[in-house]
Formats: C-alpha cells, structure tokens, sequence
C-alpha cells in the first residue's frame, strides 16, 4: 500500500514541507509492498500546519479514491530537514492510523489497522536519528521515489494475479506511447510503428473478441527498462489498463528498417503478454491473435467492419502504409468487399482514405438488403464538417445487378 503525504500551512501559506517529503519516502520503503486492504491500494494523511483554533481533523474520503486523515501539526520552518519534526510527524501519524476505517463511504470496506500499526511501530523504531540519514533519502529522493513507485506496481500487478476478475468488456483498442528522447532529427520510425502497431493490434484483438476485466483498452507503454514501467491503473472505474513493453532503443535506431520492425513488434508482444499473465486474460486467444499478426506483420490485413444476409457477405477492409502516417495523424484506406456466396465472385469497390479516429462519420453503419449494400455516414454537426472536409458522401450505394452483371445464359460476371 501506498502512503501519500500532503502538507498545507495556514501560517505561509506553504503547500510543501521538505521533512515531511522525506517521511512519505521512509514510510513507502516500508509499508509499499504490503497489503492492508482488499479495496484501496494507497492512503493519504494531510498533515494542517498552524490551523485555526476551532479548525477540528477530518476523515475524508476524497472523489471515492482512498481514505484521508487528516492531521493537526505545528512545525517551524518548512524549507528546514528537521530529525526532531520527523520524529513527531511520525508519532502523530501512528496516533491517526485507528481513525482510517472511520472514513465515509457508501461501500464498506475493510482494513487492517493492526498490521499498519505494527509495520509503523517497527519504521519508527528504525527510524533515521541524525540529519545525515535524513539527508541521505533527500539526496536520493529521486532513486528512491521510483523505486517505491515501481515497488508500488509490482505489490499491486500480484494483487491482480492473485485475485482473478471476471472478463465481463470487450476490448476496443490498444494504444501505445514512449516517452524516449529522441535526437534532434525525431525518429519518425518510433511513431510510424507505434501508430501502425497500435492500429493492427486494436483490429485484431477486437476481432479475436478478446475479453477484459472491466477496462476496455489495453496501453501498452515503451519503456528501456522495468525501472521506467511505473504506470499501473488501480480503480476498478478506470476505462484502461497499463501494461509495459521494453525496448532498447539506441539498438533499434541503430537497426536496419526490417530489424526495427522485429524489435518493435517482439516488444509489444512481450508487453501483451504480460498483462494477459497478471490479468488472467484468455491466453489460448491472445497467442492465437500474436501468431496471426506474426504470420503477416505490417501487412496484416484489417477489417472495419462486416455484415452478412444469405446471399452476400459485404466487408469493409482496410489498409495503413507509411505514406498515410504523418507521426501521430493516422489516415487508411478503406475498400468493400462484395462476395456473391452462390457464385463465389467478389467485387472490390474504393470507398476513399479517412482518419481512422473520425472514419464512422463517414462510414457509420452496413445496412445490407437483397437488393443493395448501403454505408451511411453518422449523423449531427461533427460529422457534417468532417465528411464535408474529406468531400465525402452522406452515404455509399452499391446495388448488386450492377456489381455482378448477367449474360444470357445466367451467369455471374463480376
């Protein structure tokens, strides 16, 4: 479980307080990788430095995150590392712990008072006697800070695989980020793949009808090192879910083009393999989507969507290339697909080349009927301005006669 400190002093006026930053370190190093709670992953204390006299500590529950105690104090100094101002906090903070379950909720929930109370007793026992070991953690404050967050990840990821949810919501997409710092000349290759992956993932997982547990995608963050894989999604209202995917990337700029396709695509991987481990995801589906994509790569063929009746079977694919990536601006081909099941003829139709974030303006539903395949673009203002600017038609209209011409003696000609 996560400590966090907050600080506000009504005196200056003062948000920080250089002592108390330290003790939220010290305090995470020991408590972080425990479990006192089956509901909350992380805790606040408020420390209300020189309150108002009638000014009373609260429980709060703020925006339903965690609970929050509240903590009446009177340090001197907030700029200063004080061992005898630690000290104190840390003996207020134990004497706040009994008050955590008293937090408003409409849900209960359950905590551990004692096992908190115990690993405190034991930090304040271990506790930093001298300003040179305050000094020292505020020296690494921030070698420390990622290693709690990382820590942090860790004790909740084996939360999930400890405690399996159901797969109740279908994915609806992965998105991939990296927070590299590139030359002065910015790899384009980085956000060529991102994009291209993140859009070949998201129509092939969806297809796969892959599940999730409550979120409905999956981000996969590149990172150079576990380290650096600090983000993880904690509430069961989040929409999405962190996963991370190392790669080297001084070895794939260094790489020629089909290398840094291999190593970009291995590391996504990796990374949906991870979160198909500690979220308990169907495996036996996403091995099968992974070898899918393996088998055809960039040139994995995509698909908008499909509709059916007894006579045609009406597909609307879709294709990305280089040359309709502009870094994060995604743009793709799309083309319909008309099979004549009785004849086995297939007729290909351009539709035009639209953003993929904004494509169901254009292409919002497949009415099929026996006579004809109608696309139509959504409706209202958005739509309007987006199909106007890509000169597009409120609706395509295929009528199959004349798609799947007949001759004299009865037969198809495509």
């Amino acid at each position: 479980m996560r400590i966090d400190i907050y600080f506000h002093d009504y005196k200056d006026k003062s948000e920080s307080n250089r002592t108390m930053e330290v003790l939220q370190l010290y305090l995470n190093k020991h408590v972080i990788m425990k479990n006192y709670s089956s509901v909350y992953n992380s805790i606040s204390f408020k420390f209300l430095n020189n309150p108002p006299k009638k000014r009373e500590a609260k429980v709060l529950m703020p925006y339903g995150v965690h609970p929050e105690v509240e903590i009446l104090s009177h340090f001197e100094d907030n700029r200063k590392l004080s061992v005898e101002v630690f000290h104190l906090a840390l003996g207020l903070l134990k004497e706040a712990i009994p008050l955590i379950p008293y937090a408003p909720t409409k849900k209960e929930f359950d905590f551990d008072v004692e096992g908190l109370l115990k690993d405190i007793i034991t930090a304040i026992k271990d506790a930093p006697n001298s300003k040179q070991e305050l000094k020292f953690l505020d020296d690494n404050k921030k070698q420390f800070t990622l290693q709690n967050r990382l820590n942090h990840k860790l004790r909740i990821i084996q939360n999930f695989k400890e405690n399996p949810r159901p797969l109740d919501t279908r994915i609806i997409g992965v998105r991939i980020s990296s927070n590299f710092q590139f030359d002065d000349d910015d790899d384009e290759d980085v956000y060529f793949y991102q994009n291209m992956y993140a859009t070949i993932f998201s129509d092939v997982l969806y297809w796969f009808d892959i599940r999730l547990p409550g979120y409905k995608e999956i981000y996969i963050e590149l990172v150079d090192s576990i380290e650096e894989a600090i983000d993880i999604c904690t509430s069961k209202d989040d929409c999405f879910q962190y996963t991370h995917a190392i790669l080297d990337y001084t070895t794939f700029k260094e790489a020629s083009q089909e290398m840094k396709e291999q190593f970009f695509l291995n590391s996504i991987i990796e990374g949906l393999r991870y979160i198909t481990d500690f979220d308990h995801l169907e495996i036996n589906k996403i091995e099968g989507a992974i070898e899918y994509i393996q088998k055809h790569k960039l040139k994995t063929p995509l698909t908008y969507g499909i509709k059916e009746n007894d006579e045609y079977k009406v597909t609307i694919h879709y294709i990305v290339t280089r040359e309709t990536i502009i870094r994060n601006y995604v743009k793709a081909i799309y083309n319909i697909h008309i099979f004549q099941k009785a004849t086995g003829i297939e007729s290909v139709n351009h539709l035009g080349i639209f953003e993929t974030f904004n494509v169901p303006y254009i292409l919002g539903s497949i009415i099929l009927t026996k006579k004809q395949v109608t696309i139509k673009g959504r409706k209202g203002l958005r739509a309007e301005v987006y199909r106007s600017s890509e000169k597009a038609p409120i609706e395509f209209e295929f009528e199959f006669q004349k798609l799947f011409l007949t001759n004299e003696k009865g037969d198809t000609v495509g």
